[in-house]
């Protein structure tokens, strides 16, 4: 109650007409402006669901055809070309290598470059004439049962439809021969052998991309990067110390991601460990490389975590962890193979379940080692430019304002008493540069300084940043000081 009001009698307040309305209404605007200016929740919000839309649309087939198979033809007979023939026609099968022997044959299985290989035994036709029923062996890669699993079913029809009319008259009884499918280094089918493997490259790519990527935001919204970038350290040495603990996370991640798919679910590991742990290390290498990339590129841990996701996402759908990758067509088998998941899900299997050697991965680990040296330079390039050069604050103004401060400022024992206040002490610096760079009068008040007046003018400095500096407004009694050209006071 007012003291103009008569006494006894209270304001009345009245809510205004449609109050709840507009309130609201000025709340939904807000955040359409605020999404606006946020282009990275945009683009999430317009690239994923295109993405998935397009990837689902093109390039995902669970029946694959066209399938890379060997044939090892030890006679050149009408029956033998006939019989390839007709599985040609099948376009399940795409034969695009010859061989001439047997360890060639097993060697192009082992190293994943086939899925499938048929061989048609010397003699083959002279024993079908004669009714001795040979056999046409077709040996599959069942490491992705999905792959081979539809082209291994319909092998006896689709043949003995097809060579009807070269052997019969009339209606074809059995088949003269016998088809000995052999899927090989999984004959039960099982999907966990093929599942347990993929989800040791899958795990690793989702955890390392985003743990690189937050650690550096994190410093970045802490502002303990300043202070990082002040002390007398390399770009390079800062990201690889940042990189390395995460390499011995992910390698214990790995392990306890094999041990278990070893001891509870029975996945064989029937090639070598220590290689398998190598190969693993480039691996997160290359992943820890690649979100720390996208941690010079967003500018807060959750553009950081949407970022990653737009990365993890196509990879898991083009490595051939959830589909065939040879099922994929031409344009989307590239896009996979520059992608660090599809070799090392390549990698893993072969050795877990094939028992393949470095010899028999040469392809995979090269490309995998390429991405790694390209992922770890453009990681390199980017973390330079928030390094103190000539492109951002200036080497030399660096240099002058490290100058600037006394000798019994550098001593961090001294001036300030303790490591916390000697990262304080690398602020100063780094004050002094903006300030400089920034025109601003307090510049000429740090350089110079006794350790006492520079850690007060440090502390006075926090409230007052520039906007070139993207940092927070100053206070009002700072604006006026600076608006009448005075230097704040400073009392030693």
């Amino acid at each position: 109650m007012s003291a103009t009001d008569p006494p006894g009698r209270e304001r009345e307040t009245r809510e205004p007409r449609f109050g709840f309305f507009r309130r609201t209404l000025a709340m939904v605007i807000k955040e359409f402006i605020q999404l606006r200016r946020d282009r990275v929740s945009f683009a999430m919000i317009v690239m994923i669901p295109v993405m998935q839309l397009l990837l689902f649309g093109y390039a995902i087939n669970t029946t694959p055809r066209h399938l890379p198979t060997a044939v090892l033809l030890q006679e050149d007979s009408d029956l033998g070309r006939s019989i390839l023939k007709a599985l040609q026609n099948t376009a399940y099968f795409d034969f695009t290598i010859e061989v001439h022997d047997v360890a060639e044959f097993d060697n192009l299985l082992l190293s994943g470059k086939v899925l499938f290989g048929v061989e048609i035994p010397r003699g083959f036709e002279r024993a079908v004439r004669r009714g001795d029923y040979p056999a046409l062996l077709v040996a599959a890669d069942a490491t992705d049962p999905v792959a081979a699993g539809s082209a291994m079913s319909s092998l006896g029809f689709i043949v003995q439809t097809a060579l009807a009319h070269d052997l019969f008259a009339g209606d074809p009884p059995a088949l003269p021969f016998e088809i000995r499918a052999h899927a090989r280094y999984n004959p039960a089918g099982s999907s966990r052998l093929n599942i347990v493997p993929g989800l040791v490259a899958t795990i690793l790519t989702m955890t390392m991309l985003i743990f690189t990527a937050l650690s550096v935001t994190r410093e970045i919204e802490r502002g303990t990067m300043e202070s990082l970038l002040a002390m007398p350290i390399k770009p390079v040495e800062i990201m690889l110390g940042k990189i390395a603990p995460y390499v011995l996370v992910g390698f214990i991640q790995a392990s306890l991601i094999v041990g278990i798919g070893v001891f509870l679910f029975g996945v064989p590991v029937r090639g070598s460990l220590i290689m398998l742990a190598l190969l693993s290390t480039l691996f997160i290498t290359t992943n820890l490389s690649i979100g720390h990339t996208f941690s010079t590129i967003v500018q807060n841990q959750l553009q950081a975590m949407q970022l990653s996701m737009m990365f993890f996402l196509p990879s898991i759908l083009l490595s051939g962890f959830m589909f065939p990758f040879m099922g994929m067509p031409v344009w989307a088998q590239y896009l996979g193979e520059v992608l660090p998941l599809t070799h090392y899900s390549r990698i893993v299997r072969a050795i877990m379940l094939k028992g393949a050697t470095l010899q028999n991965l040469q392809h995979d680990t090269i490309a995998l080692f390429a991405l790694m040296v390209l992922a770890m330079t453009i990681a390199v390039t980017r973390f330079r430019r928030t390094w103190i050069d000539a492109s951002d604050y200036g080497q030399a103004d660096f240099r002058n304002g490290w100058n600037g401060v006394t000798s019994p400022q550098r001593n961090s024992s001294t001036a300030f008493g303790g490591a916390g206040d000697s990262l304080r002490l690398t602020g100063v610096v780094i004050e002094q540069v903006r300030l400089k760079r920034c025109s601003d009068p307090l510049h000429d008040d740090i350089v110079g300084q006794s350790a006492g007046a520079a850690k007060r003018i440090f502390s006075k400095r926090q409230s007052l940043r520039c906007q070139e500096c993207r940092s927070p407004p100053r206070s009002n009694d700072d604006i006026e000081t600076a608006g009448s050209g005075a230097k704040p006071s400073i009392s030693t």
